[in-house]
């Protein structure tokens, strides 16, 4: 890294009154503290040098500033680069040691495995694929059932929607052949009603005074007057007589 300081600028303005017959305007500036390796004129103005005014001495000190400010930037940036280039170099190296890590674990021995071990293994994994193909025959078998069970489900399913339709059909047809008998019903009944009503009037109505026509006048009954009884009890005999 970049261990080079960086300075900083200080720049100090004063004021004082000139001595010997100087513009009373004029100023003196103290020197401006600046790195070693660009060392900067100085500023400062004694009694015997003649003063500038403040239009020369603004553009000088600005540009000054400037070129501070310039090599401030510049220093940033070398830092910044330097930064990155040690970031760059450091993420290089730790790849290098995991390349290293992994080529050493390559190298490492192996631990043998015996035939033994091996035969035991092979014996376990094909007992393992023997019983999954056992539980995959088995599950397909139940899968088939099922799928039966539910094809003829669906038979019968559509065989009854196929008669309560029928019946449904027959239903209306019945339904349609109801209320027209009823219609029929209520029209005979209706006529009937009306023919015995005429045939009950027409019996039962009075004689006309110009006819005279009793043929038709339903017979009066002549009901007789009640008759007394008299009933005489006895004292002597213990049954009564009754006339």
């Amino acid at each position: 890294m970049l261990t080079a300081p960086i300075r900083l600028i200080q720049v100090k303005f004063s004021s004082h009154t000139p001595k010997h017959g100087n513009n009373p305007g004029s100023f003196g500036s103290h020197p401006v503290d600046t790195p070693a390796s660009q060392p900067l004129p100085s500023t400062m103005f004694s009694s015997h040098s003649s003063s500038k005014p403040a239009e020369v001495v603004a553009p000088d000190f600005y540009v000054e500033v400037q070129k501070a400010v310039e090599e401030t930037a510049r220093r940033s940036e070398a830092m910044r680069q330097h930064l990155l280039d040690e970031q760059r170099a450091g993420q290089r190296r730790m790849e290098k040691r995991l390349e290293e890590l992994r080529s050493q674990l390559e190298r490492a021995p192996q631990p043998k495995i015996s035939q033994e071990a091996l035969k035991q293994l092979e014996g376990e994994a094909r007992k393992l694929v023997e019983e999954t193909e056992e539980e995959a025959k088995r599950k397909l078998n139940c899968l088939a059932i099922l799928s039966e069970e539910l094809r003829k489900r669906r038979e019968k399913t559509q065989q009854k929607k196929e008669k309560l339709r029928v019946q449904m059909r027959g239903a209306e047809a019945r339904s349609e052949k109801i209320g027209t008998s009823k219609e029929a019903i209520k029209k005979a009944v209706s006529k009937q009603l009306e023919k015995n009503k005429d045939s009950i009037e027409a019996r039962c109505s009075y004689p006309h005074q110009a006819t005279g026509d009793v043929s038709n006048t339903v017979n009066s009954v002549a009901i007789p007057p009640a008759i007394p009884r008299s009933i005489n009890f006895t004292t002597n005999k213990a049954s009564f007589d009754s006339s």
